[in-house]
């Protein structure tokens, strides 16, 4: 006999109520814009800095100066996902970042690259958002459900353990010893 696994809609919103902020399928991550100029030496990010500070434009010093390929483009970045700029740039370069406000620069600040050295000036954010609900209560389900049957096969080859173990040939992928 088997029993049809569902999951009620009280599970998914419970599941939505708990997670909206954890689980990646429920919010859209912030959006960093921002452009910035990458040295390979913490002491002309300082120099640079100084400059951007005293007036110059970032765009042009990061056509001339800048290591990284958008400096080509002058530096720009636009609407980065969180996690992609930390990946790419690092935690200390994302979390300064997301301490600052529009139109304020960091830096120097030591990028993920070995050897190299960040300015930047930010540009905007746009907030992380979660799903509404509605758009994602379906995706809850699947998740849901495929999690419960994955538990259900588990908890059959913990019963056939227990009860016939000795008759049945071991598998070393369905039995650890």
């Amino acid at each position: 006999d088997s029993v049809p696994i569902e999951i009620s809609d009280e599970e998914v919103m419970k599941y939505y109520g708990e997670q909206k902020l954890k689980d990646k399928l429920l919010f859209e991550p912030a959006e960093l814009s921002f452009t910035h100029i990458t040295t390979t030496s913490e002491e002309k990010a300082n120099e640079l800095l100084g400059k951007v500070r005293q007036g110059e434009n970032i765009n042009v010093l990061a056509k001339q100066f800048s290591k990284n390929r958008d400096g080509k483009k002058g530096g720009v970045v636009r609407k980065l996902k969180e996690n992609s700029v930390q990946i790419r740039f690092g935690n200390e370069f994302t979390n300064a970042l997301l301490a600052s406000s529009e139109g304020k620069f960091i830096g120097p600040v030591k990028s993920k690259q070995a050897g190299q050295w960040e300015i930047a000036r930010h540009e905007g954010t746009v907030a992380e958002k979660i799903k509404p609900y509605g758009e994602v209560k379906d995706r809850i389900r699947i998740k849901l459900l495929n999690k419960a049957k994955a538990q259900a096969v588990q908890d059959a080859i913990a019963e056939l353990r227990k009860n016939a173990g000795d008759k049945i040939k071991k598998s070393k992928k369905l039995f650890k010893e």
